[in-house]
């Protein structure tokens, strides 16, 4: 069911259902056949829009640009790093972290690794719904990079960015507004910072990577399977935000 879900969330599902309705209006109810035709042209367009890489930047720039880092964050020396995991390929037959971690789990433990200092703490986030999980991999590629076992904590119950932030609540007590230093990617930016701000803590965040491409007229006006794939996942951001806000998991 989970997978299913996934599929009809997607811009291209739509597109296929509403040209699945059209065919079915058109052939059973032959007297409709302009209203058929009017739906066809329209889910076509759609998927035009959704397809051009003018669009698609342009909604992916105001996602990754929601949120701007406090004013503190200018002088903050980064003590805590957290690093939600981004995911990984549960059919691939291998243990290196390297050939399971997605591209998103492995930019983010990069980049946290070019903005630690010295003594900073690395806290790995993100468990998921599969019998192998991100965290373990993201450990192993700091222990590779020579970070002792000492600075590291992980875990691999919490499935989702909200569950994230409480996990951390338990390793860094709120009470004193402890100031963490966030690696995401920035698309996911505004909605991962507010839920750790929703549980107590002062974020400053630092983007892994970035979808964002300066689009070119009259080529960003045209469908490439490149746009729909950036519109997708700006799509799946802003539902996850909005689903967020309805369950109070952000302000």
């Amino acid at each position: 069911m989970s997978l299913f879900i996934d599929w009809a969330i997607q811009p291209l599902s739509v597109v296929f259902s509403l040209l699945l309705i059209s065919v079915i209006v058109g052939w059973f109810k032959r007297n409709h056949y302009k209203t058929a035709y009017r739906l066809t042209v329209l889910t076509l367009c759609g998927l035009w829009v959704a397809s051009s890489p003018g669009f698609a930047n342009a909604w992916v720039h105001t996602l990754e640009n929601a949120r701007i880092n406090p004013a503190f964050c200018d002088s903050h020396t980064p003590e805590f790093v957290v690093v939600p995991g981004g995911g990984l390929d549960k059919y691939i037959d291998s243990e290196s972290p390297y050939e399971i971690l997605d591209r998103d789990s492995q930019l983010r433990v990069y980049r946290a690794l070019d903005i630690a200092t010295q003594e900073s703490s690395f806290f790995l986030l993100g468990g998921g719904t599969h019998s192998r999980t991100p965290a373990p991999f993201m450990r192993q590629m700091l222990l590779d990079r020579g970070i002792p076992d000492r600075r590291i904590l992980s875990e691999s119950v919490s499935q989702n960015t909200a569950e994230n932030a409480a996990a951390l609540r338990e390793w860094l007590p709120t009470e004193t507004k402890p100031l963490i230093t966030l690696v995401t990617s920035a698309l996911h930016v505004r909605r991962a910072a507010a839920s750790f701000e929703n549980e107590g803590f002062l974020v400053c965040h630092v983007s892994s990577d970035s979808l964002y491409s300066p689009a070119v007229f009259p080529v960003s006006a045209m469908p490439y399977l490149r746009g729909l794939e950036k519109t997708t996942r700006a799509f799946h951001e802003q539902l996850g935000w909005w689903v967020y806000q309805a369950k109070g998991y952000v302000n």
